[in-house]
């Protein structure tokens, strides 16, 4: 549990890190940007294998914020964002989620749908001419992860996809 700004007790969402299974405490582990565009490949993450995915929603809307990602190949921590009409992916090497959370905010841990599944490819994607929509798609053979992102208003969302079924 955490304690809010406003006194009130909040979970947190901690994936265990196979590597070490305590939360190490933050002393800053930024390393760097790997992905800073309105277009393009995220190769950096060409055969990842995310085993702790989670994501920091508005409370308010649930619209996705920002998303954790745990690559247990790399073992780096990566957050994921969609600031206006770019996405951006800065790599750390611990969780330092916590940093990102307040009473405004929830924690959703989304690894059960990611573990034991590998990175094909990853794109960012404007969808519209007028680059109002910026789509991050993810692809794992069957199946697809997308963040998609309104730039005017903020409005974001996961989708997953099972091909087989769709």
């Amino acid at each position: 549990m955490r304690m809010g700004g406003s006194g009130s007790m909040k979970p947190m969402v901690h994936c265990k890190n196979p590597i070490n299974d305590h939360i190490q405490e933050a002393v800053s582990m930024y390393i760097d940007r790997v992905f800073q565009d309105y277009t393009g490949t995220v190769s950096v993450w060409e055969g990842a294998q995310f085993s702790c995915v989670k994501s920091i929603n508005d409370t308010i809307d649930n619209d996705v914020i920002l998303l954790w990602m745990y690559d247990q190949w790399t073992q780096h921590w990566y957050r994921v964002f969609i600031d206006g009409a770019y996405c951006g992916i800065d790599r750390y090497q611990h969780d330092e989620s916590s940093n990102d959370l307040d009473e405004s905010v929830a924690c959703v841990d989304h690894s059960v749908w990611f573990r034991g599944k590998v990175l094909q490819n990853a794109e960012v994607i404007p969808i519209d001419k007028a680059d109002e929509y910026i789509l991050l798609s993810m692809q794992f053979g069957e199946t697809t992860c997308l963040l998609v992102c309104k730039s005017s208003d903020g409005d974001c969302e996961l989708r997953f996809i099972d091909h087989r079924t769709a």
